[in-house]
């Protein structure tokens, strides 16, 4: 029998301080990715089940002077009903890693749904790994033990 897949997905990728070049998902070089992939070695999540990184846009969203920024949920929409994530089993977890993500997975199946399109992972909401480790100690604690707990029950 397979291990489940936990799919980790961010809103969108963001730019490399040198600006000319994009971070892969969650990369290791990035923060918030070497956050995410401590949290999840301190929760045995690797333990049990395959980890996959990736976006639901694949290029960073930006104003038109300039600046990164993150995108609205709604604008996540589209992109995420015609995702690959969809080809996950019942048995696989997909984490939006933020409130917006969360909302535009959750519009995303709905519409799905709408039009007969059948089978799906599990969607599960978390926050950001780049917002939590901004938090106080005790609150990056708490998102590990959340992450063991969610992984517990259903993987």
């Amino acid at each position: 029998m397979s291990r489940p897949i936990i799919l980790f997905l961010g809103p969108c990728p963001k730019l490399q301080p040198c600006r000319t070049k994009v971070y892969a998902p969650f990369a290791e070089t990035s923060r918030s990715g070497r956050f995410l992939r401590l949290a999840l070695q301190q929760a045995a999540v690797t333990e049990r089940a395959d980890t996959r990184f990736d976006n639901v846009l694949q290029g960073p969203c930006l104003t038109s002077d300039g600046r990164e920024v993150n995108p609205p949920w709604d604008d996540m929409v589209t992109p995420a009903r015609s995702h690959a994530l969809w080809r996950l089993g019942p048995r696989d977890v997909v984490v939006g890693l933020s409130t917006d993500v969360g909302k535009a997975l959750a519009a995303a199946s709905n519409l799905r749904g709408q039009l007969g399109e059948v089978g799906s992972p599990r969607i599960i909401a978390m926050q950001h790994p780049s917002y939590v480790m901004r938090r106080p100690f005790a609150e990056r604690e708490l998102y590990v033990f959340n992450l063991r707990s969610i992984f517990k029950t259903n993987v």
